[in-house]
């Protein structure tokens, strides 16, 4: 049995003033404070979403050093020439080049590559280090590009100002570890699909469209792991998987997600059997105005309002939220829609328009152009529920419409 003690929560009126200086951590949307929370619970399984807090804030977490680089030789490339890197690149400032690597065992490192792009071609265990990427915003190009790769390492790189940050197609264990990426924002700052596998870990990510993180395709796949990132300023969900399905658990655990357009975290688009558990996340502000984005001169769609939801589950099965703290939402805490075999344990929702919700599918979702839902996929929602916290949430604590299950 769970015991939850909860104490004086009041709402301040105001939204985020803007995204500031991104790397100074002080950024808060100064909605919520606690007076006094206590949350005891005891427990197997998740732990508790938050415990003996003064103020709502985002737990501690230190920023990736950011690289500081002046390398001392240059390569420049012909339009249309993709050279061959078959050795180790260090100190060197790459312009307006596409690099291909296909050897094995390579080390990239204190370079920054100026419009420019390291596609990686069936390549094991290449490490880049202390890198820099930035300005290349061509259409669906990335700056880093693995195909078929295995074992690859981005460690400690600023990666800003791109169309794509990185990119990681039919590629296995990609780490992608403690870097920086700001205003990515083409179409992500990072793309997993196409079954590839990997990690996504102590990484800071700001002003990024429409996603941060797009896990995507449904290819059977193995483990899938995005932990302790802090991703603010998103324009449509922080981190979003489509036709997703895994055949190992999947973690999306311990991240700081503020300020975000449309939804903290989603799980859409038949993401059927998706093996995938959300825990110990710290969600606050989604909704945020949009005007507050940033965009590059060139970024080619125009933002639109969304559902502005802490968590959102829909068209999915075989999903675990749990312990997440989930705050200040304009839309609904946690939002399932046609979204069976959930388990919803231990999550405090507090000050956001409407609590937790069960709901059947949406019919438009039958026509849309991108992974429409077959008639026979369309339903209700279901989910199992235990020692949830919810409390002042405009609109009410609980919604579930009719024919949905909640145990």
């Amino acid at each position: 049995m769970a015991s939850v003690r909860l104490l004086t929560v009041r709402w301040l009126a105001g939204r985020a003033k803007g995204p500031g200086l991104l790397l100074s951590r002080t950024i808060r949307s100064g909605l919520l404070t606690t007076v006094l929370a206590s949350v005891a619970i005891t427990m197997g399984g998740c732990l508790p979403a938050t415990a003996f807090i003064e103020t709502l804030e985002p737990p501690a977490w230190a920023a990736p050093a950011v690289p500081s680089i002046a390398p001392s030789s240059e390569l420049r490339c012909r339009e249309g020439e993709i050279p061959l890197l078959e050795s180790d690149l260090v100190d060197t400032r790459v312009i307006g080049c596409d690099l291909l690597v296909r050897d094995p065992g390579i080390r990239i490192a204190a370079c920054e590559f100026v419009d420019s792009r390291l596609l990686v071609e069936g390549a094991a265990d290449l490490v880049i280090e202390n890198c820099v990427f930035r300005d290349r915003y061509r259409t669906e190009e990335a700056a880093i590009n693995f195909y078929r790769a295995i074992r690859p390492v981005v460690r400690g790189c600023l990666i800003e100002r791109n169309f794509i940050g990185v990119g990681a197609h039919e590629s296995v264990d990609v780490h992608i570890e403690r870097c920086t990426f700001l205003g990515n924002d083409g179409h992500n700052a990072i793309t997993i699909d196409l079954g590839s596998t990997g990690e996504v870990r102590d990484c800071f990510f700001a002003n990024s469209f429409p996603h941060a993180i797009l896990v995507g395709s449904g290819t059977p796949r193995g483990r899938i792991l995005i932990e302790h990132n802090w991703i603010e300023y998103t324009v449509e969900d922080a981190i979003n998987f489509e036709n997703f399905s895994s055949s190992e658990p999947s973690l999306v655990r311990d991240n700081i997600i503020l300020n975000t357009g449309w939804a903290g975290i989603n799980v859409e688009y038949l993401s059927w059997q998706a093996n995938l558990t959300i825990d110990g996340n710290f969600i606050e502000a989604s909704g945020t105005d949009l005007d507050l984005f940033p965009r590059h001169p060139d970024q080619p769609e125009p933002y639109a309002e969304g559902w502005k939801h802490g968590i959102l589950l829909e068209d999915c099965s075989g999903v675990t939220v749990c312990g997440n703290t989930i705050t200040a939402c304009e839309g609904t805490g946690i939002e399932l829609v046609n979204a069976r075999d959930v388990a919803l344990e231990f999550n405090l929702v507090t000050a956001c328009n409407l609590g937790i919700a069960l709901r059947s599918h949406n019919e438009a979702s039958l026509v849309r152009p991108m992974f429409p839902l077959p008639e026979s996929e369309a339903g209700i929602s279901s989910a199992s529920a235990e020692g949830n916290t919810l409390e002042q949430n405009v609109e009410g604590d609980w919604q579930i419409d009719p024919g949905c299950v909640l145990e």
